[in-house]
């Protein structure tokens, strides 16, 4: 039996090359490629949060009781602070507010007040009490100055800080009834320094003041002015003689 020869048509006999090479077998392989992924972006790196504040040297100057030091630290620390970005909600504003109080230096107790954010001011009753006192500073209500600072539970923090306070002011109150008065009545000096008429009395005979029983009034000492003292020519000499002789 002869053997039979089959015949492929030609289009069943391509090369690979020719079917590559072919424009639908492209769309279709290139259809089938794995999608590349996208790049992956560059991711910033986020600043690193601002450092707590550090109140170490706040609390060293309450302890040692240099309140007079504390309003002038305490604004460059807070200008240090709001420079860092750093959060004010727990700054020490009790503290701050009284150390201008301290110095009597109302203007600067204002603007620290009006600086304050009202949600601080609204959960630290403490802040507002300390701004009552610099209310009647304001006003010359010397009555109330004593009435409002005795008159409110101070934290530990604060309790030392307003009695220093207290001690100080009375000082300074007692310094302008003795430029202002010769005589004084014992009642007016327990109303200006917030005391009771013995005490006031006690605290002006110690001193140096004289006390009227009969009349309830008080002689003011006045304090004597501190005077240069005149150095004759004589004195001159002998001290420039010794000037020059431990010179040479």
């Amino acid at each position: 039996m002869p053997s039979r020869v089959l015949f492929f048509p030609y289009s069943l006999s391509l090369r690979k090359q020719d079917v590559e090479s072919c424009p639908e077998f492209i769309g279709i392989a290139q259809s089938q490629r794995p999608k590349p992924s996208p790049p992956t972006p560059h991711r910033r790196r986020s600043p690193p949060p601002p450092s707590p504040m550090d109140l170490s040297a706040v609390h060293a100057a309450l302890s040692a009781k240099s309140y007079s030091a504390m309003a002038t630290l305490c604004d460059d620390l807070l200008l240090q602070v709001a420079s860092r970005g750093v959060a004010t909600d727990d700054w020490p504003y009790a503290v701050h507010l009284l150390a201008h109080l301290y110095l009597n230096d109302l203007n600067s107790a204002r603007f620290l007040w009006k600086t304050v954010p009202q949600e601080v001011k609204d959960a630290h009753p403490e802040l507002g009490a300390i701004w009552k006192i610099g209310q009647c500073l304001w006003n010359r209500d010397y009555a109330g100055v004593y009435t409002s600072a005795q008159g409110f539970e101070w934290g530990p923090e604060i309790a030392d800080f307003m009695a220093g306070f207290l001690e100080s002011y009375r000082k300074r109150i007692f310094e302008l009834l003795t430029s202002a008065y010769t005589t004084i009545s014992i009642a007016d000096v327990a109303h200006f320094m917030g005391m009771s008429e013995e005490d006031a009395t006690n605290y002006a005979v110690q001193n140096g003041w004289s006390l009227d029983a009969a009349a309830k009034m008080l002689t003011v000492r006045k304090q004597k002015p501190q005077t240069n003292q005149k150095l004759d020519a004589s004195k001159l000499q002998r001290l420039t003689e010794c000037v020059f002789h431990l010179e040479h």
